[in-house]
């Protein structure tokens, strides 16, 4: 019996600590995605993607694949996208390797035709994947706030 619970105790440590973490993890990642579109790197944001991802934008079809949502960055990047701030305000672990994240953003723009700056804000949900290199974001669905 001592060794049954003692074995529970260990588990329960174990995967505490092996789970621990996460948030920071994500943080990270959110915050190398915003210096990614502010740098106009395109190759750092789909780096943070999984190769399968699915990302659903307002008023756009479905795109699945990192190459998609390249192109989708390419072209709001071509629109005078030149920021991102990401604000989570949840994240809930689903599974070992699944984390929802409930978010706003900001996507900063610049208009050269009037030399101006306007801010579109939006509420997001990502689901993230713990990959052998590190948290990616395996879906991405966001729309605008009223």
């Amino acid at each position: 019996m001592k060794k049954i619970l003692m074995l529970l105790i260990l588990s329960v440590l174990f995967c505490s600590t092996a789970f621990a973490g996460y948030v920071e993890d994500i943080s990270e990642v959110n915050q190398k995605i915003s210096q990614a579109v502010s740098d106009q790197d395109l190759n750092e944001v789909m780096s943070h993607y999984t190769k399968e991802t699915t990302f659903l934008a307002p008023g756009a079809p479905v795109i699945v694949g990192r190459e998609g949502v390249g192109a989708f960055y390419q072209a709001a990047m071509a629109q005078g996208a030149i920021g991102l701030e990401l604000s989570t305000i949840e994240l809930k672990r689903i599974s070992p390797k699944r984390v929802v994240e409930v978010g706003q953003n900001k996507i900063h723009f610049f208009d050269p035709s009037s030399n101006q700056t306007f801010t579109q804000e939006n509420k997001y949900l990502v689901i993230w994947k713990k990959t052998k290199n590190g948290w990616k974001v395996d879906y991405d669905a966001y729309n605008a706030l009223p």
